[in-house]
């Protein structure tokens, strides 16, 4: 590769392909006009570095086979080449370029463009993607062709389904005018009739030139429609192989069309030539056409009438078409009146439901917890039964950070989530309903922070929060017990705060235990062991029998004093 390198005060431009340059008359000699390449290249390129597509036209060289590209007002060029062909549309997995061309499986021909580089991909994630991507755009409507050529079989069909009815009306009709021989006499009679009739026939003559201006607009239409199957077939025509009295052998795609001369039309199923042929329901339709000749040329006969018929199809097939319809609205005109004189109410009950549509869609999307209450009903209906007892037990008991103030009634219940304590209430207060440590004692481990600290609570070294009954804990430093009240205040149930700071490091034990009240306890449940003398009441002398109590076999009189010798201890008593 040549390099550039400064000589002097002109730079020399040197270039493998074509030598050495000055630059600054390389440069512009590559401009045009007044034109810098900058302005040049934007004029072909948006700021993403893709091409600009409102300067350039494409179309399609049914003669070459190629695609073709006009840059502004200049000459078609062949950029074939320039395009990547993948074929037709494979699996999701399938990455695709900027300039891409794709096969849809009907197939449309599309280009894959708008991506943020040269270099970026995309994905469909399937056949019908690729056309609803805002990064492709279609360059042969083959899928538009055979549409329309579907809609003219179709047409086709229904103009003869249309030629058999009006058969069946001339036959109809003949029998109507034999009929109607026989009743000329009895025609004299409804004369009047006849009159009135006369001015609907003119009522219908008029609708009749009605539809033939619709049918006047509608020709025009079809006019426009063959123009547009006019330029969809010079698309179509890159699909379309011609005549031929062979199969084609080389550009061949799914789908792809052309006449043999031998056989009639053929369609490429991607492998192989296939003919096109009616189906088994078709051909016996045709059949049936050619067995009712003699009808048809009965129809021929009646060509003045059919063309009166033909006059006003355009309304006959109109109702036709909605015939199963006007049945099933005349099947339902009880209901329909009955929608109409809601809806005619002050009071709708039908608007009352569409202003609370947004209750019944939430109603709908939560059916399954509706069909839940449902099936639990008999449940619902004890709770609803004993609902004085469900409010009563609310205002029995609620869960709060700090003691509820109001609604207070004896034996009112609330969990403490503070402390992670239950407590009722007494007619002294709130007291706790149990311990905060769950079991006979909780152990927690801290070690003292960077720098030391004062106060230890929440998570300890083992990620558990401490909780303790204020009083009821043993705290260590070091091993060593710490006096509660003196040396740490052990007294929120949340936390331990020592008189001085722990150094960094050091390690603080607790131990908290668990306590429980008794609001009363029989006598009788003690059958062993000793009670502390301190947790005996005074026994009043009425509450004894007789007023004395026995002693070494001896009676003593209450109220006086005595002195009892066992062996070497002498106990004083003072009874009174």
């Amino acid at each position: 590769m040549a390099e550039t390198q400064p000589r002097g005060e002109q730079l020399r431009f040197l270039s493998s392909k074509t030598g050495s340059h000055n630059l600054d008359t390389y440069l512009e000699s590559a401009e045009r006009g007044s034109r810098s390449i900058g302005d040049m290249l934007g004029d072909i390129f948006d700021s993403s570095g893709n091409f600009d597509p409102t300067n350039f036209t494409f179309r399609y060289d049914t003669t070459t086979k190629s695609i073709e590209v006009k840059v502004g007002s200049g000459s078609y060029s062949n950029i074939t080449p320039f395009f990547n062909i993948r074929g037709t549309y494979s699996s999701s997995s399938t990455t695709y370029k900027n300039f891409d061309l794709v096969t849809r499986s009907n197939g449309d021909v599309y280009i894959v463009q708008g991506l943020s580089s040269n270099t970026a991909t995309t994905t469909f994630a399937n056949d019908a993607a690729v056309d609803s991507s805002s990064n492709t755009t279609k360059l042969v409507d083959v899928s538009g062709a055979a549409t329309q050529a579907t809609n003219a079989a179709s047409s086709a069909t229904a103009a003869a389904n249309s030629a058999t009815a009006a058969a069946n009306s001339a036959t109809s009709a003949a029998t109507q005018a034999t009929n109607s021989a026989s009743s000329a006499t009895t025609a004299s009679g409804h004369a009047t009739t006849a009159t009135t009739k006369a001015s609907e026939a003119s009522t219908s003559a008029s609708n009749a030139a009605t539809s033939a201006s619709t049918a006047s607009t509608q020709a025009t239409n079809a006019a426009s429609s063959a123009t547009s199957a006019a330029n969809t077939l010079t698309t179509f025509q890159g699909q379309y192989h011609g005549s031929s009295g062979s199969d084609p052998t080389s550009n061949l795609d799914a789908g792809d069309l052309y006449f043999n001369t031998s056989s009639g039309l053929k369609v490429y199923n991607g492998s192989a030539w296939e003919d096109i042929k009616p189906t088994s329901s078709e051909q016996t339709a045709i059949n049936a056409v050619s067995s009712n000749s003699t009808n048809i040329n009965t129809v021929a006969n009646q060509n003045s009438n059919i063309t009166t018929l033909a006059n006003i199809s355009g309304d006959i097939t109109s109702v036709a078409n909605i015939s199963a319809d006007v049945a099933a609205v005349e099947n339902k005109l009880t209901e329909i009146q009955a929608v109409a004189n809601d809806l005619a109410e002050s009071s709708s009950e039908i608007d009352t439901v569409a202003n609370a549509i947004t209750n019944v869609d939430a109603v709908g999307n939560a059916i399954a917890n509706v069909n839940n209450v449902g099936n639990s009903i008999a449940n619902v209906n004890t709770v609803g039964t004993n609902i004085s007892g469900v409010n009563s037990f609310a205002e029995r008991y609620r869960i709060a950070s700090s003691a509820p103030t109001s609604s207070l009634d004896v034996g009112d219940l609330y969990f403490d989530t503070s402390a992670n304590e239950l407590k009722v209430y007494k007619s002294s207060g709130w007291a706790a309903a149990g311990s905060t440590v769950n079991g006979t004692s909780a152990r927690f481990k801290y070690t003292s922070p960077s720098g030391g600290a004062t106060t230890f609570s929440g998570n300890d070294d083992n990620g558990v929060s401490l909780a303790y009954d204020a009083g009821f804990i043993d705290v260590y430093l070091n091993g060593v017990k710490q006096v509660n009240g003196v040396d740490v205040t052990v007294t929120s149930g949340t936390s331990v705060v020592f008189a001085t700071t722990v150094p960094q490091s050091a390690t603080v034990d607790i131990v908290a235990y668990g306590t429980f009240n008794l609001s009363s306890f029989s006598g009788a449940a003690i059958t062993s062991g000793t009670v502390n003398i301190a947790r005996l009441p005074i026994i009043p002398n009425t509450q004894l029998a007789n007023n004395q109590i026995t002693i070494n076999g001896s009676a003593v009189s209450l109220g006086g004093s005595t002195t009892i010798a066992d062996n070497s201890v002498v106990m004083a008593i003072a009874l009174g």
